[in-house]
C-alpha cells in the first residue's frame, strides 16, 4: 500500500514537472504599447495601463469624443516635439538622426 502510493506520488510529480516545462516552452515575448493609434492620429497612453501592440486602445479627442485605436510602439520621444495627452496628428516623417557627441 504504501509502495503504491509513493509510486503515485512519482508520477504525479512527473507530471507537474512536465507539463510546467511545456507551459515555459509556450511562452511568447509580448510588447507593450505606448501609443493608441487611430485612422485620425494618435495619444499616448498612460504607463500606468498596460495595452498590447495590435490591442484595442481608445484616444479622446479635445471634443471629448471617444475615438477607438490598436495600441502600437512609436518613438515620440525621438523627434524632439510637443505631444497632446489628447489626439496628436500621424507624423510621416522619419525621426532626426541622433547626435554623436
Amino acid at each position: 500500500m504504501l509502495g503504491a502510493r509513493i509510486v503515485m506520488f512519482l508520477l504525479a510529480t512527473m507530471l507537474l514537472a512536465a507539463s510546467n516545462a511545456a507551459a515555459q516552452q509556450m511562452q511568447v515575448p509580448v510588447s507593450i504599447a505606448n501609443i493608441c493609434s487611430t485612422q485620425w492620429g494618435w495619444c499616448p497612453l498612460n504607463p500606468n495601463i498596460r495595452v498590447l501592440v495590435g490591442f484595442a486602445c481608445q484616444c479622446v479627442a479635445y471634443s471629448g469624443q471617444v475615438l477607438p485605436g490598436v495600441g502600437r510602439q512609436f518613438p515620440y520621444e525621438n523627434y524632439g516635439r510637443p505631444v497632446s495627452p489628447y489626439l496628436n496628428p500621424h507624423w510621416m516623417d522619419p525621426p532626426p538622426a541622433p547626435v554623436i557627441k
